[in-house]
């Protein structure tokens, strides 16, 4: 029997693309750095469901289940940490964004419900996480934020409410390497 749910298909906007179209989304959505993300996704029609670590595999088998505009769940697990958790979830709108609005409403393509495996790889993956680094970190902030605080990673996360990992990355991302304080 074939599943009622499709798996993400890349959207294929550079990256640069990807970045702008997700600050627009978070500007749309008046989303300032260090907002909580359960009151964005309830703003756009969906919700958060948190998962025992046991269960997640065997209730649920995506991070993600889209089943139409503004109709979605994200799963997550209760044993992450709380900037991980909002990371994943800018990630998970990012599948949204790009893997089913996008082909939707700008490609006018049919769009069957999705489903996003956990742990996936690949390109829409990578398109999900430039998403989700610059709905969380805007470039301009970033770079403000960056100098302001001498390229100490700490405090750029603590400002983001990202996790360290996360800032560097985006600093990476940036170019801005080199002025990182270690």
């Amino acid at each position: 029997m074939e599943s009622a749910y499709s798996g993400p298909e890349p959207c294929n906007l550079t990256k640069q693309s990807v970045m702008q179209l997700a600050e627009s989304v978070a500007r749309q959505l008046e989303y300032k750095p260090g907002t909580p993300m359960p009151p964005i996704v309830e703003q756009m029609g969906g919700k958060i469901i948190f998962q025992n670590f046991w269960d997640l595999d065997s209730t649920m088998d995506g991070s993600i289940q889209i089943d139409g505009v503004g109709d979605f769940k994200i799963y997550l697990g209760r044993s992450s940490s709380h900037e991980r958790d909002r990371f994943t979830i800018a990630h998970e709108i990012g599948h949204y964004i790009l893997h089913f609005l996008y082909p939707l409403k700008i490609l006018k393509q049919d769009q069957r419900p999705l489903k996003v495996a956990r742990y996936g790889s690949g390109r829409t993956e990578s398109e999900a996480h430039w998403f989700a680094a610059a709905f969380l970190m805007p470039e301009s902030a970033f770079r403000n934020v960056f100098f302001e605080n001498d390229g100490d990673p700490m405090a750029i996360a603590k400002h983001f409410d990202v996790s360290v990992s996360a800032a560097k990355i985006r600093a990476d991302s940036l170019g801005l390497t080199g002025e990182l304080v270690h």
